[in-house]
């Protein structure tokens, strides 16, 4: 018999299943009642970067001869540079260079 329980630090959402494993990612509040360790201090932005978005898969490992059960949920964010990037990162200085190498 397996059963899964699972609740929410604050115990605002909670429930359980047996026989089955049930999942659901949901956005972390604002509010700081949870959810913390995943936020880092981190307000959601990316300097030179642009977030497309995100992607996750839910993995279940066949049980073990124990009976422990494994489950991976990688976690995804995909990402793209701003165009800003290049304008002052790459085309300013090899300008300047340039410039720079016939006036001298």
């Amino acid at each position: 018999m397996s059963n899964t329980t699972n609740r929410s630090k604050d115990l605002s959402q909670f429930g359980s299943s047996s026989g089955s494993r049930g999942y659901r990612l949901v956005e972390v509040p604002d509010d700081d009642s949870e959810g913390r360790f995943s936020k880092l201090n981190w307000n959601g932005e990316v300097r030179e970067w642009e977030i497309l978005g995100f992607s996750y898969e839910i993995d279940e490992k066949p049980p073990t001869a124990a009976g422990s059960q494994v489950t991976i949920v990688p976690f995804r964010v995909h990402l793209g540079r701003k165009y800003h990037f290049y304008v002052w990162k790459t085309m300013v200085p090899n300008f300047m260079i340039a410039i720079f190498a016939f006036l001298t």
